[in-house]
C-alpha cells in the first residue's frame, strides 16, 4: 500500500502462531469500498496475502483483485477463513484482463498457504458434477459464493487443518437460474457434496437427504453452517 496509508475498520483471527488481519484502507481524502486487503503475521513477519490492485492468480493476464462496487456492492474479500497451519482461504473479486464488467465470471475462491496464492474456482467455471451444462454462479452475477455479508444464501468458505476447502456456491443450468450447492477440495479435486431443490418448480429435487425418510432432500441451505474438521470429515446445516 502506498506510504500514507491509513487502515480502518479491521477484523482479525489467531490460529497457532498465525495473526491474520483484514482491514479497509484509504490514502486520500475519499474512502472506497475497493481498498481493502489480507495480511498475516507469522513469527513477527508480516506479508500481504491479497490486496487490491496485486494480480488475481488465476484469472486472464492483467486482472487484479478488485471489484466494481456497482455490481458487487461490497469491497474486494468478501470472507476468509483461517486454519493453525497460517493457511488462509477467502472468496474475493477480480477486475481487467477481460474479467466481465457485468459480474458473470469476477469472484472466486484463492487459498494461500504461506507460500502460493491459487485459484480453487472461479465464477463461471464449469460444474459438472451438477450436469454437462451446469456452471458457477446465478443469472445475476452476484454472489457466487457464500458468505455472511450480503448474501446468506450459501455457507461461507471455511478451510480444514489439511488446507482443504469447503465451500458453498450458486450454480445456473437450463431451465433454473440458480440453485445453492456444497462443494471440497479434499481429495485434490473439486467435489460436489449436495445441491438444494429448484426454487421454480418443476425444477429438479435436491440430493438425498440421509437419515431422513426415502424420498426426502435439501431444500436450501441459506443462513447455514459448515465445517471440516479432521480427516477431512464435513459438516453443515440445512432445510429438508
Amino acid at each position: 500500500t502506498p506510504p500514507e496509508t491509513h487502515l480502518f475498520d479491521f477484523t482479525f483471527a489467531m490460529r497457532g502462531h498465525h495473526l491474520f488481519f483484514n482491514a479497509r484502507y484509504h490514502d486520500g481524502p475519499f474512502v472506497g469500498f475497493d481498498h481493502e486487503g489480507l495480511w498475516r503475521d507469522s513469527n513477527g513477519r508480516l506479508g500481504v496475502v491479497a490486496v487490491d490492485g496485486m494480480a488475481a492468480p488465476g484469472m486472464p493476464a492483467g486482472a487484479v483483485f478488485g471489484s466494481d462496487d456497482s455490481i458487487t456492492f461490497n469491497h474486494p474479500i468478501h470472507f476468509w477463513a483461517v486454519n493453525a497451519k497460517g493457511h488462509v482461504a477467502f472468496n474475493a473479486y477480480a477486475e481487467g484482463g477481460g474479467v466481465s464488467t457485468m459480474g458473470f465470471d469476477d469472484e472466486g475462491i484463492w487459498v494461500d498457504d504461506g507460500n502460493t496464492l491459487r485459484l480453487v474456482v472461479r465464477e463461471g467455471d464449469p460444474a459438472p458434477a451438477v450436469s454437462p451444462t451446469a456452471r458457477f454462479g446465478g443469472e445475476n452475477g452476484i454472489d457466487t459464493f457464500g458468505n455472511d455479508s450480503f448474501s446468506h444464501m450459501d455457507i461461507p468458505v471455511t478451510i480444514g487443518g489439511s488446507g482443504a476447502v469447503l465451500f458453498g456456491a450458486g450454480v445456473r443450468d437450463t431451465g433454473y437460474p440458480r440453485r445453492s450447492s456444497i462443494w471440497t477440495d479434499r481429495n485434490g479435486s473439486l467435489e460436489l457434496i449436495v445441491r438444494e431443490a429448484s426454487q421454480l418448480p418443476p425444477g429438479p429435487k435436491g440430493s438425498p437427504a440421509p437419515g431422513y425418510p426415502p424420498g426426502a432432500t435439501f431444500l436450501e441451505f441459506g443462513a447455514s453452517f459448515g465445517a471440516i474438521k479432521a480427516r477431512e470429515k464435513i459438516a453443515f446445516t440445512a432445510t429438508i
